[in-house]
């Protein structure tokens, strides 16, 4: 059985560098299906996503960044351990500083879970119950469903290509909705 669940969203509830004591000044979010990831992190001074493939060796967790906002080529790899309510993480960042980080179990439905890659993998959306995140090199947004219609809860940069269509379409799943988009991000 695998430290992950199949699918499954966290928010950090803190991270803490070198000697620093644990503190949160961003709204970080990850959600994970299967093997597919997305991540997004607001902050008043940065703002970026990344996703793409997580494996999963015992207890070290590595996220393969296929597609960022923000490239910094870091490769992201932590030591994690399930605590009550989420997962703690300890590793070091680019450069060399060790970090803790506190993930959360982010609440609502884990239902319906579902990932689509488009665009070679550099468009990727993860969608976990009522939210879904939609990550391309340009551009992400954070969704939420909401009285049954989609809202726009967060961008970064700017609008993924697709998604305005998406909000205008009815469609049930972001998820679904792109995979059925393939053909024109292929070209």
């Amino acid at each position: 059985m695998s430290l992950l669940p199949q699918a499954g969203g966290w928010r950090r509830d803190g991270i803490a560098v070198g000697d620093e004591p644990l503190r949160e000044t961003q709204d970080v979010m990850w959600l994970q299906v299967g093997d597919d990831y997305a991540d997004i992190r607001l902050g008043e001074d940065k703002r970026w996503a990344f996703a793409g493939v997580t494996t999963v060796a015992g207890t070290r967790v590595t996220w393969a960044h296929v597609v960022e906002t923000q490239g910094d080529n870091f490769e992201d790899t932590g030591e994690m351990v399930a605590i009550p309510g989420g997962f703690a993480e300890r590793g070091s960042l680019h450069d060399g500083q060790p970090y803790l980080e506190l993930w959360r179990d982010v609440p609502g439905p884990v239902t319906p879970a579902r990932s689509a890659v488009a665009g070679h993998g550099t468009v990727r959306v993860v969608r976990l119950g009522d939210r879904a995140l939609w990550v391309t090199p340009t551009g992400a947004v954070r969704l939420l469903l909401v009285d049954g219609g989609w809202t726009i809860d967060a961008v970064v940069d700017t609008q993924p290509e697709g998604v305005a269509a998406f909000m205008t379409s009815g469609a049930e799943c972001p998820a679904l909705f792109l995979d059925a988009l393939q053909v024109s991000y292929a070209e």
